[in-house]
Parts: structure tokens; C-alpha cells; sequence
């Protein structure tokens, strides 16, 4: 695969990165607005005098994002193992090594592994939601926006997905080495 081919990938697997996080977040941000509108068009019940759900919600959110920095590299790592495995088997067909090539292989991990921790913050977002709107405390809307900024933060941009492609490379070339 020549450096345009790849560029030309790259920009294409970017842009739909971008498309899906940006659902991710859109979404809660919709169930946001419908909340907070919710709740102060007083159309929800009062408030309990323990905000038992909004407790709940912070242990589960400090719990599962920690998660969900650990849980897609664990993923990432056995995936890049079983390319280091099948690529023997793939040497001599130029034409199956260019369908399969290594870039293709390792932006879709980086995508799954985006989808996977956005999707496990997005539940903690949720949940933060819906405690606020049995409960209404002010603690679950930033707790929520917090959330909303971490996945945020994951945005994709084309420096961030080549040096994390060009080292998954790195690790991917010693995996071979060994076998």
C-alpha cells in the first residue's frame, strides 16, 4: 500500500471516527436537554431526601471509566496478537496481504477501541441522567458533562490515530519476531 493509498485511508477511517463519537455525544446531549427541560418544567416528582441514585451514579462512573481506559487495550492487545499469528500464513498472496494490510487491520482496532470506551463512559453519562431526573441533584448534571468531556476528549484527529497506529506497528513487528 503506497503513502497516498494510506493517507487517502486514513482520512476516510478518520471521518467516520469523528461521525460515530460525535453520535455518541449528540445523543447525550439529547437526553440531557430533555432532562434538565424536564425537570425544571417541574414535570418530574420531587426530589427524595437522600439522593440515594446520584451515589450509586458517581461509584458506578468512577468505577466504569476507570474501566474503560483498560478494558479496549486489553482488546487492542489480543487482536494485534492474532495478526502477529495469521500474517505467516498470508506471506506468499500479494493480493490477500493487500486486502488484509496491516494499516486497514489497525484503524478498525483503533475505531473498536474508541466505540468500546465511548460506549462504556456513555452508560456512566446515562446513568448520571437519569439519577438526575428521579432525584435532581446538580452533582449528577456535572457529573454527566464531566463524562461528556472525557469522551470528548477522545476525539479522533489524524496525529493522535498515526502515532497510535505507527506504535501498535512497533508492537505488532516484535509480536512477529517472537513467533
Amino acid at each position: 500500500m503506497s503513502d497516498s493509498d494510506e493517507d487517502i485511508l486514513v482520512t476516510q477511517r478518520l471521518r467516520i471516527m469523528r461521525v460515530i463519537l460525535g453520535a455518541l455525544i449528540a445523543g447525550c446531549l439529547a437526553f440531557l436537554i430533555i432532562a434538565v427541560t424536564l425537570r425544571q418544567g417541574g414535570q418530574m416528582a420531587r426530589p427524595p431526601a437522600l439522593a440515594i441514585f446520584t451515589y450509586f451514579a458517581l461509584g458506578f462512573a468512577v468505577f466504569w471509566t476507570a474501566l474503560s481506559f483498560l478494558i479496549p487495550d486489553f482488546f487492542v492487545t489480543a487482536e494485534r496478537r492474532k495478526m502477529a499469528k495469521a500474517s505467516e500464513r498470508y506471506l506468499n498472496d500479494p493480493q490477500v496481504r493487500l486486502a488484509a494490510s496491516d494499516m486497514v487491520k489497525l484503524l478498525g482496532l483503533y475505531a473498536t477501541r474508541m466505540i468500546i470506551s465511548s460506549a462504556i463512559i456513555e452508560g456512566c453519562v446515562f446513568f448520571f441522567i437519569i439519577a438526575y431526573m428521579l432525584e435532581g441533584s446538580p452533582y449528577c448534571l456535572v457529573g454527566a458533562l464531566v463524562l461528556l468531556g472525557i469522551m470528548a476528549a477522545k476525539f479522533p484527529n489524524r496525529v493522535r490515530v498515526e502515532r497510535w497506529v505507527e506504535m501498535q506497528r512497533e508492537l505488532l513487528q516484535q509480536e512477529r519476531m517472537r513467533i
